[in-house]
């Protein structure tokens, strides 16, 4: 009996200890992941909006400051298209 509870201990604390590096893992992939915005008084905020005034850009608008780096990298694809 006393071999069965040793090996349900173990199996418990492979678990366990598992389970703990998985939400030590998530922690710090999710914490790592931070979004970047662009300044406020950075200049390329100022092309996004003459784009938008012109059309070139629908999905644009002041009130969406600040934006991230990925967004305004994907505003400046659109444009260059």
């Amino acid at each position: 009996m006393n071999c069965k509870s040793s090996i349900v201990n173990r199996q418990l604390w492979w678990r366990v200890s598992f389970l703990l590096v998985l939400c030590i893992h998530c922690f710090v992939v999710k914490s790592d992941a931070q979004i970047e915005n662009v300044p406020v008084n950075n200049q390329v905020y100022e092309f996004l909006n003459r784009m938008g005034v012109k059309r070139i850009l629908l999905m644009y608008s002041n009130t969406m400051i600040p934006i991230s780096r990925k967004e305004v990298a994907e505003f400046l694809i659109k444009v260059d298209r």
